[in-house]
């Protein structure tokens, strides 16, 4: 009778000591699994630049402020989206009407400088793209990888944010809890001219572009780089535009850290 006590205790002794340890292997893959939370700053609406701007607000029927407003809410959310699928990610823009956050905004903004730089990614990030007779992207590698969408090329200047007083950052690490800072500078659509896809209907190639920063919380620069899309110059519906390509550009940017 006592050797079998002693086995029961000893059986429930070790099964508590197993479970201990599997709660405690399950804590540290959560945690490295969760390594960062993300706080996404808006590009100032000043910096959009356009070339397709009457085009797409006859086709939408809307004047371009509105569409403009609507460029500026869409890419912030579809970035927010994205990044949420890798880590907690909270937008200055969605809470703005939150005064910690509106402040918060004042001081970064106040801290920033804009200017354009040679982007900044890891090599192995790099791909080799070609673009097809309906500048649709393909690469070498897995279509369904994010970085399909981030530009390849190491001479391609994008506007880059440059933080004056790091200890901003630190500060909003500190208050909001957000380790990692991506400054959107910059939202762009251009037309490829020297691409004509269709001579006898004068469509174009089309890039969306959207450049950005990223930095930890004491202020070094982890990635910078623009993510872009293609469409083509008779695609200008706004909400079509924004459908179609916004998600690719949000999962570019995500893609680089």
């Amino acid at each position: 009778m006592t050797r079998i006590v002693l086995f029961v205790v000893a059986f429930a002794l070790s099964t508590n000591c197993y479970c201990q340890q599997e709660l405690s292997i399950d804590k540290e893959e959560k945690m490295a699994v969760v390594e960062h939370s993300v706080l996404v700053i808006p590009y100032i609406p000043t910096y959009y630049l356009s070339d397709a701007d009457k085009d797409i607000a006859k086709a939408t029927k809307k004047d371009i402020q509105r569409i403009r407003e609507e460029f500026h809410r869409n890419i912030e959310w579809q970035l927010t989206q994205e990044i949420q699928k890798k880590y907690p990610c909270v937008s200055l823009l969605q809470k703005d009407s939150i005064k910690a956050y509106y402040d918060a905004a004042g001081k970064i903004f106040n801290a920033t400088g804009y200017g354009y730089e040679k982007p900044k990614m890891k090599p192995a990030e790099l791909i080799t793209s070609v673009i097809d007779n309906r500048s649709s992207l393909k690469t070498t590698s897995d279509p369904l990888t994010v970085s399909t969408y981030l530009n390849d090329k190491t001479n391609e200047k994008f506007m880059n944010a440059v933080i004056s007083k790091k200890e901003v950052l630190k500060k909003m690490y500190e208050q909001f809890g957000t380790d990692y800072f991506v400054f959107l500078t910059q939202l762009e659509f251009r037309t490829n001219y020297k691409t004509c896809l269709d001579i006898a209907n004068q469509i174009y190639q089309r890039e969306a572009l959207l450049h950005f920063a990223v930095y930890d919380k004491d202020g070094k620069q982890i990635a910078g780089n623009y993510a872009i899309s293609f469409f083509t110059s008779d695609e200008n519906n706004a909400y079509d535009i924004m459908e179609k390509n916004f998600k690719q550009l949000a999962e570019g940017v995500t893609g680089s850290f």
